[in-house]
């Protein structure tokens, strides 16, 4: 027995021989069926419809009463009928036959070969074209699913969707059309005009436009383009949209002939970015405002403070009663503060301007530590404090960083310390975490045996302006702001400040930093610090407009000998220089008539005589940010003084300074040639 499934056949033909002999080939075959017969074709129609065509194969006989085989072989396939159908006939005819098989029919054979051999093979046939037949409607309807998925997608996304032909500049598929969002009348459902579109372009956009179909059209790769442009609406305003555009299809010789691509409006986007973009220019100039502002105010505050800690120092040095001599140190110490109070102020503004840099320069460690400690000693002294520093001596000498930054963060905390602390001690501990032989780790730590803080306190004595209690601030002073700046600065430097503390069991601060290892430097600039150098006989120009600022800058050069000349602005500073020669400016910035930027540059091009053109420039100024001590050194000058400033520290720079560039002068006439 042939292992058939049942097949469901329907028979058309109005012979009941032909009938019977159709079924004995079937037995004979032993291929299991059942069989519907029908002797006209209206009746076939009508059986099939009330059976959904249900059937697995039909049989056709050519002649039949009211229809011919092949008017209802077209009958059936006009209705959709899957069902393979095969055409049988008592007489061939080769013309009939290819009419027949045109017209869509599985198989056409005469009556005599109806016999079992043919029928097991017919069975085998029908079996394997209803197996790809249903395997193809699968198939169909998986990509009709898929298709629908997808028109889905397009349908309710908010991009443009689109597929354009850049070789006959059609568009061949689009979700919507790109017109309906700038408000014109558009045919429903109709694509958009890809001429009608760029006629709509910004000018500005329109050759950019071109230079990018352009770039995907010569593409080899598949890779995103991406591209803004603008278009008019019907209200005449422009409309931003964002186009992302990849090849879809090629030609045989790879050229690009379509491309798949999405369309954003992002007009709310750009409003946001302009109103970003014009609230930035807006923080941008209200943050240079108050930079130009804190640069006056720096120069209008220490001008005069140079003058009155300036003039206290030299008066200081003659001999006066005690009383006298009392006074004024008591005026210098309140200098000094208010000095202390001003620095804090401005570096506090320029750490949240993001104006504060670190320096990474070789330095001596221990003597860096070594300063803080003489430093504070005066200060532990006063409150008959126990002040000791101790210094791992494991850790490398010399270190990559920034000193100054150091020794700012270190006082602040000792400053702290004594000034909380009213008896017992104040220490500086240092030590080495571990090293490498490129970096080491040093951990930091002051320690005291004052009031303490508070839990609570301590979570904001971190915070600007901000000490433990308003009490704190009336009976010990302070801006509050030397915690903050020190915190801020050690994050720069890659450290956070840690605390411990307990009311009346005073508190330890403490942090690590990591430093890279310097080389020895051939001589400790930093050991020369101590000791005014011998500068005389030079002959230094100085350019100065408050008068007394003139008496303090000439009462200090001519304790050291130096020969010195006054100009009052720079304009009068570049006459002298034309007549006179010098070995050293220096350079006020801010003057009237002329400042010393724009006399700097003159000097530099020669307009004080060609022989200056490289004479050594010290600024000069109460100016004390750090972009402005940029700004000289790209102006063209050798260094730069920050009024106040210390006798030792401008003495120091003008010997530095001379020592590079005018050796022989400064040895000449320091003999007295």
């Amino acid at each position: 027995m042939n292992d058939f499934a049942k097949l469901n056949i329907l028979l058309v033909d109005d012979d009941e021989i032909d009938i019977l002999a159709f079924e004995r080939a079937l037995k004979k075959a032993e291929i299991p069926y059942k069989i519907e017969t029908c002797t006209y074709a209206a009746e076939a129609l009508q059986l099939l419809e009330e059976t959904q065509n249900s059937f697995d194969a039909i049989f056709i006989d050519y002649l039949l009463p009211d229809f011919d085989g092949l008017q209802l072989l077209k009958e059936l396939k006009a209705r959709k009928i899957l069902a393979p159908i095969s055409v049988i006939t008592s007489h061939g005819d080769e013309k009939i036959a290819v009419e027949i098989m045109k017209a869509g029919a599985f198989d056409y054979f005469p009556k005599s070969e109806v016999r079992s051999e043919k029928m097991i093979k017919k069975a085998h046939s029908i079996i394997r074209y209803n197996q790809i037949q249903n395997d193809k409607r699968k198939v169909e309807l998986a990509l009709e699913k898929q298709k629908h998925f997808l028109e889905g997608i397009t349908q309710s996304s908010t991009n443009i969707i689109y597929i354009l032909n850049i070789q006959e500049f059609k568009y061949t598929y689009s979700n919507r059309n790109i017109l309906d969002d700038l408000g014109y009348k558009i045919i429903k459902n109709s694509f958009s005009d890809y001429e009608q579109i760029k006629s709509y372009m910004h000018p500005d956009d329109i050759k950019n436009w071109d230079y990018y179909i352009e770039n995907i059209r010569n593409s080899t790769l598949n890779k995103v383009f991406e591209r803004e442009f603008r278009l008019k609406s019907t209200q005449g305003e422009w409309i931003w949209f964002f186009n992302r555009d990849t090849v879809y299809t090629r030609s045989d010789n790879n050229k690009v002939v379509e491309i798949i691509g999405t369309s954003t409006n992002i007009s709310n986007l750009k409003k946001v970015e302009q109103e970003y973009a014009k609230a930035r220019e807006m923080a941008e100039k209200a943050l240079q405002i108050k930079a130009e502002f804190l640069s006056n105010m720096s120069h209008e505050i220490r001008t005069p403070m140079n003058a009155i800690i300036g003039l206290t120092d030299i008066v200081l040095q003659e001999s006066l009663n005690n009383g006298v001599k009392d006074n004024l140190k008591l005026i210098k110490q309140s200098a000094d503060n208010l000095l202390v109070v001003i620095n804090d102020v401005l570096d506090i503004s320029k750490l949240e301007a993001g104006k504060v840099t670190i320096e990474t320069i070789t330095f001596n460690f221990p003597y860096q530590l070594d300063h803080i400690a003489k430093t504070m000693a005066f200060n532990s002294a006063n409150k008959n404090l126990y002040f000791q520093v101790d210094i791992d001596p494991e850790i490398p000498q010399f270190l990559v960083g920034d000193p100054y930054r150091i020794n700012q963060i270190l006082l602040n905390l000792c400053s702290n310390a004594i000034k909380f602390t009213e008896s017992g001690y104040v220490k500086v501990l240092v030590k080495l975490v571990n090293s490498t032989s490129k970096k080491a780790t040093v951990y930091f730590c002051v320690e005291d045996s004052g009031i303490g803080i508070s839990e609570k306190a301590q979570k904001q004595i971190f915070e600007s302006f901000t000490q433990a209690d308003v009490n704190i601030t009336r009976q010990f002073g302070g801006t509050g702001l030397g915690l903050t700046i020190s915190k801020q600065l050690l994050q720069l430097m890659g450290g956070e400040i840690q605390l411990e503390s307990e009311p009346g069991k005073g508190s330890r601060f403490y942090f690590t930093l990591t430093f890279d290892i310097g080389k020895p430097m051939e001589a400790d600039n930093e050991s020369k610090v101590f000791g005014e150098k011998s500068l005389a006989g030079l002959k230094v120009l100085v350019f100065e407009d408050n008068i007394i600022n003139q008496k303090v800058i000439s009462q200090i050069l001519e304790k050291w000998s130096v020969k010195f000349t006054l100009a009052a602005n720079g304009l009068q500073g570049l006459e002298i220089l034309k007549d006179i020669e010098f070995d050293i400016v220096l350079m006020d910035l801010q003057m009237p008539v002329m400042d010393g930027f724009t006399a700097t540059k003159e000097i530099r091009m020669g307009k004080a005589d060609i022989r200056n053109i490289r004479i050594p420039i010290i600024a000069l100024t109460a100016d004390a940010f750090p972009e402005t001590r940029e700004k000289v050194l790209n102006q063209g000058m050798n260094d730069l003084v920050s009024k106040p400033f210390k006798k030792q520290d401008l003495n120091h720079k003008i010997y530095n300074i001379a020592m590079k560039h005018c050796p022989e002068q400064l040895a000449l006439r320091a003999d007295g040639v």
